[in-house]
């Protein structure tokens, strides 16, 4: 069983479900498996071949309704995956925990308080916090260095901790020409943590310098409309473009037709969009910020510059965009796809299949009973 609080069908989508989603498809390769989570635009039920997918309920309330199915339907699984954003599913309440593997994007800690109402905040830093007790003698799959520092301060053993590589695919999809204008694009959610709003006014400081540049934002939000508004407030309404949600084929488009990709995000596990925009040759200028420090080599395939200066990024990016600096980012263009490549090595799913038995034949020899793995089950998940 593989548990996520949302899926690609829900617009606001981000890498933690690009992700999973394409970790499904893989692992229903070798086994059968369930996917559970809310209901988004998606059908409450779909069913093709190996993988079947259950959606219930919101981002919200699908944990209520995961426990619920997983208390009624405990014997149809032989393990489960969860995907960890903030607030877990409590699977260790009804599974061995032995069976249980937790992929942990990364932990919010007192960050959960800038991007959240208080109550919501407030439970999602009180779930973390009870992460590893819940959890003691379960799997945690991370993706990132940083991702295990974080988990290993929050008190779980490093020895529980797996680093899996693998499933951050290239954007697929067709390929347009480069924009003759300067173009910056980001491609995120809409939400506090991002801070596309710094972004917007970096953006406003970078155009005094390159009066034609433009900047694409992919993504949807809660935060849309005021930078929408933010936008129009600094004059920039017919320099930046909002896309709202983009399809695979449609982003693709955009990506390539950019010449650089930046994110002010304050953390984050690795940075899945980051590692797709190299894919797509852009480089990136970010902040030194989480497992940023690993999806971008600094001087290399993009910038990193120190949390919080603005000047600093917006000359990171002036020397890539400005006149004359069109080999600098045609060299760096081409090392962000040479630094993706060094992400594709590895197979989570290999990874999770291979401990989940060794987990399950260990509990067999335990208990006395029949291997389970050896019978071809709903496999994994």
């Amino acid at each position: 069983m593989l548990l996520n609080w949302r899926d690609k069908t829900d617009r606001s989508y981000g890498g933690a479900e690009e992700f999973v989603g394409r970790l499904a498809d893989e692992l229903a390769k070798q086994c059968e498996v369930t996917l559970f989570t809310s209901r988004g635009s998606g059908s409450a039920h779909e069913n093709d071949k190996n993988l079947e997918i259950i959606r219930r309920g919101s981002v919200n309330t699908v944990y209520f309704w995961a426990i619920a199915h997983m208390l009624k339907h405990r014997r149809r699984y032989d393990a489960v995956v969860e995907s960890v954003s903030s607030v877990p599913f409590f699977s260790s309440l009804v599974f061995d925990r032995r069976k249980i593997f937790l992929i942990v994007h990364h932990v919010m800690g007192m960050e959960a308080f800038r991007t959240a109402s208080p109550p919501k905040a407030l439970v999602a830093y009180a779930a973390e916090k009870a992460i590893p007790s819940l959890y003691k003698g379960s799997v945690f799959l991370v993706n990132s260095n940083f991702v295990r520092s974080q988990l290993e301060n929050l008190g779980v053993s490093g020895n529980s901790i797996r680093l899996i590589k693998g499933h951050i695919a290239a954007v697929a999809g067709h390929r347009a020409a480069k924009s003759r204008k300067p173009t910056i694009i980001s491609v995120c959610r809409l939400v506090k943590y991002k801070r596309v709003d710094m972004l917007i006014r970096m953006f406003a400081s970078l155009r005094r310098k390159v009066p034609n540049a433009e900047f694409v934002i992919v993504g949807e939000g809660p935060e849309r409309t005021k930078l929408e508004s933010l936008s129009t407030r600094l004059g920039l309404e017919n320099s930046i473009r909002f896309t709202g949600f983009l399809a695979e084929s449609k982003k693709a488009v955009e990506l390539s037709k950019a010449w650089v990709f930046v994110t002010a995000s304050r953390i984050e596990g690795l940075g899945i969009s980051v590692l797709e925009a190299e894919s797509c040759g852009l480089p990136t200028v970010a902040f030194a910020n989480g497992g940023l420090v690993e999806a971008v080599k600094d001087g290399y395939s993009g910038f990193l510059v120190k949390e919080g200066d603005e000047k600093a990024f917006v000359e990171a990016l002036y020397s890539l965009i400005r006149k004359g600096g069109k080999q600098r980012l045609a060299k760096m263009s081409a090392n962000a796809v040479r630094h993706f490549s060094s992400f594709g090595s590895g197979d989570a799913a290999k990874i999770i299949l291979k401990l989940a038995r060794s987990s399950l034949s260990a509990s067999a020899r335990r208990t006395g009973k029949p291997r389970k793995a050896a019978r071809g089950t709903r496999g994994a998940t």
